[in-house]
């Protein structure tokens, strides 16, 4: 008899002789008994034993596996909570989703109208790195004045200097001196645009380099809290 102590199995499998086969669904200890036929077994911080037959409550916290382990359906889900590991080798999140892209003069946005073709940014998230990508058409910038800021992150940048990152963009009727950079915002869900002249001074951009039909696309990465 096999016994598995401690494992979580959440995929099509078979216990056949000392192998977990993700392949095979329902063959335990190498025959399938009636009470062994499964597909799924799912559960929590139960204790089992799979040999003769199915626990009723086929249920596992920990799978430990010293070769490859093949998911044949393709996916493996994670909860949408993140239940984060302290463990630097514990991949603990994953996810994929849009996010509505805007842009703020010193945080106010009176009157900013946007193309409603556009505006719709995308991320994937892996453990505590976020991979972001985004588009946004003015129709009109408003009257607000000051600093102008990309809003809308999918998820708040880390609160330290990790929190930091820049991105790569391209710009339409966006005035700026040498260079433009945008710079991630650490504790917030912003990005900044800045100018950097050759003589190496950085300032942020503001409501006056920006007309009522701007736009932007950019990408880049920042790390959160995990």
């Amino acid at each position: 008899m096999t016994a598995i102590v401690n494992a979580d199995i959440g995929a099509s499998a078979a216990i056949v002789g000392s192998k977990l086969n993700l392949a095979a669904p329902g063959a335990i200890g190498g025959t399938t008994p009636s009470a062994g036929a499964f597909t799924t077994l799912i559960g929590t911080n139960v204790d089992g034993i799979i040999g003769a037959n199915t626990p009723a409550a086929g249920a596992f916290t920990t799978i430990s596996a010293s070769g490859l382990i093949t998911a044949t359906g393709g996916q493996i889900a994670f909860p949408a909570t993140a239940v984060p590991s302290a463990d630097a080798n514990t991949l603990d999140d994953y996810e994929e989703g849009t996010w509505t892209v805007g842009i703020s003069f010193a945080g106010g946005t009176t009157g900013i109208t946007y193309n409603a073709s556009y505006g719709t940014g995308a991320y994937t998230k892996v453990g505590n790195m976020v991979t972001i990508w985004g588009l946004c058409v003015l129709s009109n910038k408003g009257s607000d004045t000051g600093v102008a800021r990309i809003t809308g992150l999918p998820f708040t940048p880390i609160n330290d200097y990790k929190g930091y990152g820049s991105v790569s963009l391209i710009t339409t009727n966006i005035a700026f001196a040498d260079m433009m950079q945008a710079q991630i915002d650490k504790g917030a869900a912003t990005i900044a645009f800045c100018e950097v002249s050759n003589a190496g001074v950085n300032t942020y951009l503001t409501d006056t380099e920006f007309e009522n039909n701007s736009n932007f696309a950019f990408n880049g990465s920042y790390m959160i809290a995990n």
